[in-house]
């Protein structure tokens, strides 16, 4: 009988789960989820028999490769934890989502990377590595947005489309209707993590290189009166009012 092993967290896992469960009802289904969300996925355990692990350093260890099963699909749905080569090894497929356009912004946050660089969002569904969100590609797409675009809005979108690009795309997946694409940059890609997003998320205005930040904020706090008398930026043929919502951080 065949088995797969699916990685679900947070909203797209939640949302996918369901889909997969129908889609794989003839199959051993093996869930890992994070214990904090167990509630969301009562249901869905109740629904079917599904073996149920926690996210944690040991679950690989836990899950018995040996039981006279055929195990097939190991599907990352959403979730940060990296496979151990051995773990990998036991599955003749697998699949990770990651929500960039890769081989760009590999890691943490790479809708808030994307903004910051100007750059194309995505959705990419790609095999599962070594190394992190390196593996060969399965399906990808572009996600465009326009400024002046907020990260949680694109982050949502992001979300929603890459919920519906899975759902679009599984019965291709499932039956090996892809072509491999190997990850090629023209350059190294830095693998983001999460420091990298507080460190940088932060602007130390005593500090001098940061001064001329320190005065377009100045000039932006100066124009401000009234709703509609406000600093006005221009971008591609564009006029945008801009205002400041200050407050302290504590």
């Amino acid at each position: 009988m065949e088995a797969n092993v699916i990685v679900a967290q947070k909203k797209v896992g939640i949302s996918l789960i369901n889909f997969l469960i129908d889609k794989l009802k003839h199959t051993k289904i093996i869930l890992i989820i994070d214990r904090n969300e167990k509630r969301f996925f009562n249901s869905v355990i109740k629904k079917i028999n599904i073996n149920t692990y926690y996210i944690n350093d040991e679950f690989e260890e836990e899950i018995n490769f040996d039981g006279g099963y055929y195990f097939n699909w190991l599907l990352n749905i959403w979730g940060g934890h990296i496979f151990s080569e051995k773990f990998i090894s036991n599955f003749k497929n697998t699949l990770n989502i990651h929500p960039s356009f890769l081989p760009f912004f590999r890691g943490r946050d790479p809708i808030v990377w994307a903004i910051v660089n100007d750059f194309y969002a995505g959705v990419t569904f790609h095999k599962i590595s070594n190394n992190i969100d390196e593996g060969e590609i399965i399906f990808q797409k572009k996600i465009n947005y326009n400024f002046p675009e907020r990260g949680i809005d694109l982050y949502e979108r992001v979300l929603n489309e890459t919920i519906d690009f899975f759902m679009l795309k599984w019965d291709s997946i499932y039956n090996q209707n892809f072509k491999l694409k190997t990850q090629n940059p023209k350059k190294p890609q830095k693998i983001f993590k999460r420091k990298d997003l507080i460190n940088h998320r932060t602007i130390d205005l005593d500090i001098q290189e940061n001064n001329t930040i320190k005065k377009f904020l100045l000039k932006v706090l100066a124009y401000d009166f009234a709703n509609k008398y406000s600093i006005i930026i221009k971008y591609k043929n564009k006029k945008y009012s801009l205002k400041l919502n200050i407050h302290n951080y504590e």
